[in-house]
């Protein structure tokens, strides 16, 4: 997975990869991680990009760039919500639907 950080792919793309199904993948990193296949892609891909920060100089490097070679998307994607300049509101019903979401989670899975 971290040499191929640079590159988008899906948890299906990455399950056909290892030749098991996304159910598999996903169950077995969560035993062993604690978290999904995608969620430690992006972690991965922000540890990169943390330390292409380091490494480079901003005057000669664009942010967008660093972005690029961690394989992260320089939109705002996957930043939260008043950091891609969300109004108040949205955020309030976001996060509402977010735990309202888990609740009935929760409750199917009892």
């Amino acid at each position: 997975m971290e040499q191929h950080l640079d590159e988008r792919f899906s948890l299906q793309e990455l399950s056909a990869a290892l030749g098991t199904s996304a159910r598999t993948l996903q169950a077995s990193f969560q035993q062993e991680r604690g978290c999904t296949p995608m969620a430690q892609a992006k972690r991965l891909r922000l540890r990169r990009l943390r330390q292409l920060l380091l490494d480079h100089d901003l005057a000669t490097s664009s942010i967008s760039d660093l972005m690029a070679a961690s394989g992260l998307r320089s939109h705002s994607s996957g930043l939260p919500p008043m950091v891609r300049g969300a109004t108040e509101p949205h955020t309030a019903a976001s996060a509402k639907a977010r735990r309202l979401k888990r609740i009935a989670k929760s409750h199917f899975l009892v």
